[in-house]
């Protein structure tokens, strides 16, 4: 009786603890280091800041590069400024990531895509009761909207790729998408979606040899974080925040 009891009792402990290892090797997967040498490299928010850097050092590495932004004059000193450093002509598109259509447009314009970074983003900082909504939609449309708007649009490509060979898909994200800060309500909701999003994305797309990172740089020296500084009304600052800035904390 008691045999019995235990084989009963093993039917329904074994196979969740199997299913556990399972979705452990396949959620958390081992680093595969995916080749850029005459790849394509596509490069969101890559007219300055961190997008530029990474498109001037993957043109040094032999990347074929393409970068998007809004702005088409800071796109074009972006161009220049590589070609200057590496002698590399990279490729530019000018469209807006909250509008699905104009980044399938720019996607299929720009040929298949081995590996897509999703960089572009936009700051503030404010406490969310004076926060103006439209501003809160912008910043959530552009970090995290833009980013499936990107998936959505070159993942075809991807998928139905004739090399096989390992391709990528990384979001950028912050430290303020690993935890809370004040004055960072709306910025962190922007940035802790792209955990889910590349999380789950992973398990959809693995199948395919898609692998899927996702980046969290602390604060940098960027145009960007400049400007969401300076936009940031003096009502909108605590003096937790400015102890913060003064490194007390």
């Amino acid at each position: 009786m008691a045999n019995f009891n235990l084989s009963f009792l093993a039917l329904f402990i074994y196979p969740p603890i199997f299913l556990l290892i399972f979705l452990q090797l396949i959620v958390h997967l081992r680093p595969v280091k995916i080749p850029i040498k005459s790849r394509h490299v596509f490069i969101t928010g890559g007219s300055r800041g961190i997008g530029l850097a990474i498109a001037h050092q993957a043109a040094a590495e032999g990347a074929r590069v393409t970068i998007l932004a809004r702005n088409l004059n800071r796109l074009e000193e972006a161009k220049s400024s590589i070609r200057r450093s590496t002698g590399i002509d990279v490729g530019i598109v000018s469209a807006d990531v909250r509008d699905f259509d104009a980044v399938k447009e720019a996607v299929e314009g720009a040929g298949p895509i081995d590996v897509l970074v999703c960089n572009q983003g936009v700051y503030a900082s404010c406490e969310l009761v004076n926060f103006d909504t439209k501003e809160i939609k912008d910043m959530i449309d552009v970090n995290l909207i833009g980013c499936l708007n990107l998936v959505k649009a070159v993942l075809p490509g991807m998928k139905n790729r004739s090399d096989r060979k390992p391709v990528s898909i990384a979001f950028m994200s912050s430290q303020s998408g690993q935890v809370g800060i004040h004055g960072c309500s709306a910025y962190a909701a922007s940035k802790f979606g792209l955990r889910g999003l590349a999380e789950a994305l992973q398990q959809e797309v693995i199948a395919d040899d898609i692998y899927v990172s996702l980046i969290f740089p602390p604060d940098t020296d960027t145009p960007s974080l400049a400007e969401g500084v300076l936009v940031v009304d003096i009502k909108c600052r605590s003096l937790a925040t400015e102890i913060m800035a003064l490194g007390d904390l």
